[in-house]
């Protein structure tokens, strides 16, 4: 038997800067939840109620084997290569036949379909790719997602930064500074936390933090993985932090987007989660806000709006 190979990274990245077209009056407001540092909606999968993990940085639907199997999904002799912080994977593809998301339906809905240990982590991952609708406007602190076809609303806060993205392999890119040195920041809503690679913690002279980063891990400095570095000033638009903590870590999803070498860094949910996102496809522009007085009393891994680093519990 001949099992094909699905290529996905062309598709995705139409999928971003062309989202597919939907009726100009449709709104949809979906509750989300943030539990695990995850932003996680309700969706009906095959008429079967199920959590699903929204994440900006997915290049292809993916399901637990488990929750196929209770959906009564349908294999394909296919696979699917999906580049993630663990490497590049091949997974196997299966067919399914309503996802319902809110008010938007999609029929014929092919996804990846994952086993292992991971299936216990979650039940199944979205590109936020797959929704219709111009704009998508995270609302973290008001736990929804509101879905229009118009331009990002303004809504009273303090401090708004437009931003442009850059699509690299699928994923969008906004551009950061780290002490001063610019470098590329992918906006990813399925990471819960914010990191930076070591090119970037160099050209931009992070001071390495070798007690802390035994202290947070337990590992010896020289050889550690992830180390914790301390940056004088963060600058995310108008969006300015001094003297935090933040990890460096060098994983193999920078090797994928060719950015090991280039200044780069994950904004994950300890950031973003912080702020309100939104996302004008139509010009592919990205706005993050926040009130003068927003909460900033959330515990996660690191926070740089928030200049604590604590140990996951």
């Amino acid at each position: 038997m001949i099992t094909r190979t699905r290529l996905i990274i062309a598709f995705m990245a139409l999928c971003w800067i062309n989202p597919a077209q939907a009726d100009t009056s449709s709104f949809t407001r979906l509750p989300i939840s943030l539990e695990g540092d995850r932003v996680t909606i309700n969706v009906e999968w095959n008429g079967h109620p199920l959590e699903a993990t929204l994440d900006s940085a997915a290049t292809y639907p993916l399901i637990s084997s488990a929750i196929l199997s209770q959906i009564n999904g349908q294999s394909l002799d296919e696979t699917v290569d999906i580049f993630g912080v663990g490497g590049l994977r091949t997974f196997p593809v299966a067919q399914t036949y309503d996802l319902r998301v809110g008010k938007q339906r999609y029929s014929d809905v092919v996804t990846a379909v994952s086993s292992g240990p991971q299936d216990q982590v979650f039940k199944a991952i979205l590109p936020i790719s797959l929704l219709q609708g111009r704009t998508l406007d995270f609302q973290f602190s008001k736990k929804r997602l509101d879905i229009y076809n118009a331009a990002p609303r303004l809504r009273g806060e303090a401090v708004r930064s437009r931003f442009e993205y850059e699509i690299i392999k699928g994923v969008p890119f906004i551009e950061v500074e780290v002490n001063g040195v610019k470098g590329l920041a992918l906006v990813d809503t399925g990471s819960d936390i914010t990191y930076i690679n070591r090119a970037f913690a160099r050209q931009a002279k992070a001071q390495f933090l070798p007690e802390r980063t035994l202290e947070i891990f337990g590992t010896g400095p020289d050889n550690s993985p992830v180390q914790v570095s301390r940056i004088k000033k963060f600058e995310l638009g108008d969006h300015r932090k001094e003297s935090f903590e933040l990890l460096t870590a060098n994983t193999t999803v920078f090797d994928y987007l060719e950015r090991r070498d280039e200044p780069t860094m994950v904004l994950g949910m300890d950031t973003l989660g912080q702020l309100h996102l939104q996302i004008d496809r139509e010009k592919q522009e990205l706005f993050l806000s926040r009130r003068e007085d927003y909460a900033e009393g959330r515990r996660y891994n690191v926070t740089p709006f928030s200049g604590r680093l604590k140990k996951r519990r």
